[in-house]
């Protein structure tokens, strides 16, 4: 545990001195460490699977990918949703209060749909891509059922917690990690879909002087903008797909207008060395 936060320690001091520096929104050393991690999975792998989507995603950070899945797979993965909901199984509730504004099911390798998912995941068009992506083999670290419900409004403001990633922020996690997320139902801004910052804009933010996820400092005026940008919200009909690095990219949670909601599966992927 004392080694955990330590290393926590580190990776946040990297990480802040290489943005004052550099405008990266991730450090030096886990820079460093994720490119070695990258390269010996490539060298590792056996074969090469070049998807003519690749250099936009490397450029930007995200991208759209269509609907990669069947229509009977969406309604499996809404199905189990509802049921985790409904009876409370596995499902993780955040509230405001005493208000749920957020369900989520997590899906690890030990969960009894993991590999039917997996297998889900292989047969579609996101195999490749990831694969591409990593310049070798991939696995899945988890797949994510979530329902995003309003906050109140009373919940809200610097004062009042990131309940379900609300706020603008870059994520913790590996720089090795990339994220797809799958609409599970038609998407709008009412339904408070996923806000996102290219690479390019990411270190923009940072330069204007972002500081955490509750204050953006002199960054504000450019995350307005990026607000009302229709080409950096992820909308769209039942079982659109959007691919981003979550680390590299500024990205927050959409906050659902009253009586709307939002329902998405999201596949967690890292090399596979």
């Amino acid at each position: 545990m004392a080694g955990t936060t330590l290393a926590m320690k580190v990776k946040h001091v990297d990480r802040l001195i290489t943005a004052k520096l550099f405008a990266s929104p991730v450090g030096l050393l886990e820079l460093c460490s994720g490119r070695v991690r990258l390269l010996l999975n490539s060298l590792a792998s056996s074969e090469t699977i070049v998807d003519e989507r690749i250099p936009e995603a490397r450029i930007r950070g995200y991208m759209g990918l269509g609907n990669p899945f069947s229509e009977h797979f969406l309604d499996d993965l809404q199905r189990e949703l509802n049921i985790a909901i409904e009876q409370g199984i596995d499902v993780n509730t955040v509230k405001a209060g005493e208000v749920p504004i957020s369900y989520s099911v997590r899906i690890k390798t030990n969960h009894h749909l993991f590999q039917h998912y997996v297998k889900a995941l292989l047969q579609s068009n996101l195999d490749s891509f990831l694969k591409s992506l990593y310049n070798g083999e991939y696995k899945v670290y988890e797949f994510l059922l979530f329902r995003n419900l309003p906050i109140p409004e009373y919940c809200r403001g610097p004062q009042y917690p990131d309940y379900y990633s609300s706020k603008w922020h870059r994520d913790g996690g590996s720089i090795t990690w990339e994220k797809i997320i799958v609409l599970l139902h038609d998407t709008e801004i009412q339904n408070g879909p996923t806000h996102i910052a290219s690479k390019k804009e990411t270190r923009q933010i940072l330069r204007d002087g972002y500081i955490k996820r509750t204050d953006y400092g002199g960054a504000n005026p450019l995350v307005s903008k990026l607000e009302q940008s229709e080409k950096n919200i992820m909308v769209g009909e039942k079982g659109y797909a959007y691919y981003f690095n979550p680390t590299l990219c500024m990205h927050r949670a959409g906050v659902p207008a009253e009586g709307c909601h939002r329902d998405s599966f999201m596949i967690i992927a890292e090399p596979a060395k």
